[in-house]
């Protein structure tokens, strides 16, 4: 009995037996693995902190598009409150645990490309009546080179358009426009009017579809951001000023990478300088909000942070933080000369170390656990041994502390707490080893930290514009090196860029002038190129300070003035110390005495140098003899050669070979912030500028063509007997006649040709008559003949029908018969 389909008996299975395959096409193998790379999508590494740092939200648009009431508005929408004037980075709360900062872009090209590479969103507006502006497709093309954000597009200004089919016709041209040149996936919304006219804010339900717009948008991490830390500038104070050179603070909320109590940093439009970071408490955390009760829903709407706009102020000292509600204000007295700030939220703590995080503060040296010492609080605030503390950490800031001193200091206050009780002592012992673990960065993403800069110039103080963002990122190395960048020319610009050329370049947080030169990287070599080719990539070598490879970079050929667009885009591919690219050299030279096939060639090398240098070389004369380099005959330059044949004393040697292009090391950061930046200067600019008119060479002219005039051959004759033998494709043609020449002549007729002449012309229409008769009788005899035919042939065909039916009549009768 089979029982192979029981359970408890286990099926004979066979393994696969591996086979090998046949190899395919190589180039089919490589565009399958070139697909394979294109869907794989790379992963960026973002690591998550305790804080959340503010969502960044940028509205870019030209002037009049409705940017400040798109400001205005969202800060209603999230806030309730409607503020007449708001200027520089504004935050609020979006969410429950969110945080949203929200910033107006200027209209110049230097603002929107550092606001371009911090934003996590983009809002365009747009004047329907006008049209997308050339500023709004340039930022699309910056933020593709330095990182694409979510992109939302908002159509401002419609109901100034009367008729609806130009409306129609409008909205369709907008949408095609950012369809083509900005996302594919853009949306868009469309604002008719303001609700309130008097404060200048859209209305309410169309701001609900924007601000969702921005609450559900979720940041896509990109490589630049999460490697470098960056801050977005809210606040900035002037703390000390020493030969034209101030010491400047600058306050914001940190993203990306955490950064050290001492890094590098690159202000755009300012300078790189070394800075000092500090931590500084949070004006507007996330941990007060969660904890605080909050009754009704107008008080969870209430929450803004906008120092430059003058809605509150934050006095941050090292060891004073000091903060004044809208419901009541509280005036401190400070011992620096500048006039008393008025702050938000009365809250004062005062501590010998730097402000830690809301709800993490240690106890100073003057703080202990007894309750019994809050009734002096208002002595301690008078204390003149205070007062001189703050004064001196106010004014002189950190002083350095080693990390012996640091933990000999830890270890004296644990002891002083003595023995108490076992969670207190744990809770101390993680906070020590939090801190060490923690002691070589000063900033994580999410906090508020204080950046103190030196060096500054005194002039970013006083042309200081709040409007204008300022970013400070961090920078690996300020040493300049051979940046090579993979390039292509930008479909808009209408003209090609030059080689040598000083060009405006925006790679990471720098923006700065450089001269390129341009090439094409083939098998071989790296070939110098002229001009930037059309429709493909190149490769521009320039002198900038290091980048990681993959960074994005913009080329601009100026920043200012009408039409301004992007040049070029691409990325970073490589550093190098020292230029690879080659041009095509040619040495021309000339035999002085021939010997056979050996000669000696001079003027074309200065020096036994130079010949050592290019022994071996290729020849070639005018003439086409090909030779050899072989040894330097006199220290003149004069060296021997040899060559497949003897050649002439007028032969002209070339020697062709290759030479080693170095681009110039030049690098002009751009410093418009700090007053009006000097440029360098093409030669065509500079010639304008003081009326130089460039000389012709006589050389470089067209000249006329002047030719001999040819002599006229005499036409051979050839006997006709000849001509008869010869094949006839050899025997002359008569010419066709040429068109043009001739020309019908009428000749005058008298009155008997005339005569004549008409009757020949009733006879021929007389013919005429006669031949269509004839055809037609003919016509009439043909269908009467076909029809006897066809008569005929019925009765042909129908006596045969006949003759078969009699003949199969009879074979029927004598099959019966025979049955």
């Amino acid at each position: 009995m089979d029982q192979s389909n029981q359970k408890h008996f286990k099926h004979k299975t066979k393994e696969k037996v591996p086979k090998s395959t046949a190899k395919g096409n190589a180039r089919t193998n490589q565009k399958r693995a070139d697909i394979d790379q294109l869907r794989t999508a790379r992963t960026t590494k973002c690591e998550k902190y305790e804080k959340e740092a503010p969502f960044i939200v940028g509205i870019f648009g030209g002037k009049g598009s409705g940017k400040t009431t798109m400001l205005r508005s969202l800060v209603w929408r999230y806030t309730g409150k409607k503020i007449k004037e708001l200027v520089g980075p504004v935050t609020v709360f979006t969410d429950k645990n969110k945080r949203t900062t929200f910033f107006e872009c200027p209209k110049d090209l230097p603002s929107m490309i550092d606001a371009a590479k911090v934003v996590d969103m983009a809002i365009f507006m747009v004047d329907g009546a006008y049209g997308v502006e050339v500023e709004t497709l340039e930022l699309g093309s910056i933020l593709k080179a330095h990182g694409m954000p979510k992109i939302v597009g908002v159509v401002t200004k419609l109901e100034t358009i009367e008729k609806q089919d130009r409306r129609t016709e409008a909205k369709r041209a907008i949408k095609e426009k950012f369809k083509r040149t900005v996302s594919e996936q853009c949306r868009l919304f469309w604002l008719k009017g303001l609700e309130d006219t008097k404060r200048k804010l859209y209305k309410k339900r169309e701001i609900i579809l924007v601000s969702r717009a921005v609450s559900q948008c979720s940041v896509f991490p990109l490589e630049w951001k999460t490697e470098h830390g960056y801050v977005l500038v809210d606040r900035v104070e002037k703390t000390g000023s020493a030969c034209g050179k101030d010491t400047v603070s600058l306050y914001g909320y940190l993203h990306g990478k955490p950064l050290r109590g001492k890094s590098d940093v690159c202000i755009p439009g300012v300078g790189d300088f070394a800075c000092r970071v500090v931590a500084a408490a949070d004006p507007f955390p996330l941990e007060e909000r969660d904890k605080k009760k909050i009754r009704r829903i107008v008080e969870r709407k209430s929450a803004i942070h906008a120092p430059m706009s003058n809605i509150d102020s934050v006095f941050d000292a090292e060891n004073t933080v000091c903060v004044a509600s809208a419901e009541e204000k509280t005036v401190i007295q400070s011992t620096h000369p500048e006039p008393v700030m008025l702050i938000q939220e009365s809250v004062c703590v005062l501590s010998n170390e730097p402000v830690a995080a809301p709800g993490e503060a240690e106890p100073s040296e003057g703080e202990d656990a007894a309750p019994e010492e809050k009734e002096d609080s208002e002595d301690s605030e008078t204390d003149p041994e205070w007062t001189e503390k703050v004064r001196k950490r106010f004014l002189f800031g950190d002083e350095e502390e080693t990390r012996e001193e640091r933990q000999k200091r830890l270890e004296e206050r644990f002891d002083a707490l003595g023995a108490g009780e076992s969670e207190e002592e744990g809770a101390l012992e993680s906070r020590l080893l939090e801190k060490n673990s923690r002691r070589h960065f000063a900033g994580y993403p999410g906090d508020y930290v204080r950046i103190e800069t030196d060096g500054v110039d005194s002039a970013f103080m006083e042309q200081f514009r709040p409007q204008s963002p300022v970013v400070v990122g961090a920078v690996e190395s300020t040493a300049c090196t051979f940046v090579v960048g993979k390039l292509i020319r930008s479909r808009f610009y209408k003209k090609i860029l030059k080689t040598k050329e000083p060009l405006l370049f925006s790679v990471g947080w720098r923006r700065f002038q450089s001269v390129p030169v341009f090439s094409l990287q083939d098998p071989t070599r790296n070939k110098m190129i002229k001009y930037t080719p059309e429709n493909m990539h190149c490769l521009a070598t320039f002198w900038a300070p290091h980048v990681p490879q993959g960074t994005g970079l913009c080329v601009f050929k100026e920043l200012s003035g009408s039409g301004v667009r992007v040049a070029a885009a691409g990325s970073v591919v490589e550093m190098r110390a020292q230029s690879t690219i080659q041009k095509k050299l040619k040495l021309i030279g000339r035999p002085i005495t021939i010997k056979e096939k050996t000669a000696f060639i001079g003027g074309m090398f200065t020096s036994g140098l130079e010949v050592a240098m290019f022994e071996g070389g290729l020849l070639r004369t005018v003439s086409g003899i090909r030779g050899v380099v072989k040894k330097a005959f006199q220290k003149t330059g004069v060296f021997r050669a040899t060559f497949e044949n003897t050649i002439v004393p007028g032969d002209i040697v070339f020697l062709r070979t290759w030479h080693r292009v170095t681009p110039p090391e030049y690098f002009n950061p751009m410093t418009e912030k700090l007053g009006e930046w000097v440029r360098m200067k093409i030669n065509k600019e500079l010639r304008e500028e003081r009326g130089i008119v460039l000389e012709q060479d006589e050389n470089s002219l067209y000249r006329p063509v002047e030719r001999p005039e040819e002599c006229e051959k005499k036409e051979v004759k050839v006997p006709r007997k000849i001509l008869g033998s010869l094949p006839f494709e050899h025997r002359p043609k008569q010419d066709a006649a040429e068109e043009g020449h001739t020309q019908a002549v009428i000749p005058s007729l008298d009155y008997d040709d005339e005569k004549k002449a008409r009757e020949v012309e009733r006879l021929r229409l007389q013919k005429r008559k006669m031949d269509e008769e004839r055809r037609h009788e003919d016509g009439e005899r043909e269908k009467e003949r076909l029809g006897k035919e066809a008569l005929e042939m019925g009765k042909k065909k129908k006596k045969e029908k006949e003759s078969l039916k009699r003949m199969w009549r009879k074979g029927q009768r004598r099959t019966s018969k025979r049955k």
